[in-house]
Parts: structure tokens; sequence; C-alpha cells
């Protein structure tokens, strides 16, 4: 079984289907837990800003984001997940 992000890049090596790879990734990534002080940080945050706008219940914007998105040479457009009028 491969069960590992390290072992669905080297299938993707050998010749998987990309779709399949990325499939497999994301149910690794799903089956893991949140750090159990992020949704408490999460939630502060959100508090904070509505504080600071003067909202109840501020709508935002949640974003996946890739570590050099905002190179000059490089384009992500279209690989990250948002989800706009996020609201508690």
């Amino acid at each position: 079984m491969h069960t590992s992000i390290e072992d669905q890049i080297a299938r993707l090596h050998d010749g998987a289907p990309l779709e399949e790879v990325g499939r497999a990734i994301r149910a690794l990534i799903l089956r893991e837990p949140l750090p159990t002080s992020l949704p408490g940080e999460i939630v502060s945050a959100y508090e904070d800003l509505a504080r600071r706008t003067g909202g109840e219940d501020p709508s935002v914007a949640v974003r996946s984001s890739a570590s050099a998105e905002d190179l000059p040479e490089a384009s992500f457009a279209g690989q990250q997940d948002t989800y706009l009028n996020v609201r508690t």
C-alpha cells in the first residue's frame, strides 16, 4: 500500500496518472487531524478581525496558497482553492 506523499510522488514519476496521484495525496492530507490549537487560533483571529473592522460577522476569503506563487516567473493560476464570502 502507498501510504505517504513521497510514495505517491514516486508513483507519479513511474507513470501513474496525475489525477489518481493527486486524489491519493488529497486523501492522505484529509485523514490527518488539525493541530488541536488551530481551530481556536482561527476563531480568535476572526473575532479580532471583526473588532478591528467594526463588524459582527465579517465575510472573508479563504484560500490555499503555494509558497512560491508570487514569484514573477511562476504562475499558479487555477491551482489553488478559494472560498469567498465565508462567515461563521
